[in-house]
């Protein structure tokens, strides 16, 4: 798939954005970072990316961008915290980000690592 320099730019600073803020940039950053002064320009370029299936916009909501692989299959999702299946564990402060296949459910997603084995009769694995 072809993107252009422009396109790419702003594809990887998404990807950057939200695996080190926990969610997308707003288009009046993503226009500061590109010294874009009409907000037209930067939605040309979001609409470039999503019909080339790498992003996914929701309308009407403030940073409502999420990332797709360049496979097509994975989305992004933000690493909320930790959740004890044994031992309790302290929340995180890191922002990570974590790709998953798409499963077609809600919107608002987030991810939580388990870790221990107390919930393993449910088929809920450390990890």
């Amino acid at each position: 798939m072809h993107l252009t320099k422009r396109q790419r730019e702003i594809y990887e600073y998404l990807k950057d954005h939200i695996r080190s803020q926990g969610y997308a940039p707003s288009i009046a950053e993503i226009g500061k970072e590109f010294d874009l002064s009409s907000p037209a320009t930067v939605h040309k370029h979001l609409s470039h990316l999503e019909e080339k299936g790498l992003i996914r916009k929701q309308q009407n909501l403030s940073r409502a961008i999420e990332v797709v692989s360049e496979s097509g299959n994975a989305l992004s999702y933000p690493l909320m915290g930790e959740i004890a299946a044994g031992k309790p564990l302290e929340a995180l402060d890191q922002n990570e980000v974590v790709e998953l296949l798409p499963d077609g459910g809600d919107k608002d997603v987030f991810v939580l690592r388990v870790k221990g084995n107390s919930m393993i009769e449910d088929h809920i694995q450390s990890g």
